[in-house]
């Protein structure tokens, strides 16, 4: 899973977050989408 670059949704809140998308047992696809859509949101505000 790649992780593009944000400026707001890195280091330690992607990877809880990502963590924890593992541990509800979440499809890596899910993984990307979630992802995906909390950095776009992030970088929005």
């Amino acid at each position: 899973m790649s992780k593009a670059h944000s400026r707001f949704f890195t280091g330690r809140r992607y990877t809880r977050m990502a963590e924890d998308l593992h541990l509800a047992g979440m499809s890596e696809r899910t993984h990307a989408g979630y992802l995906r859509a909390v950095r776009q949101f992030a970088d929005y505000c």
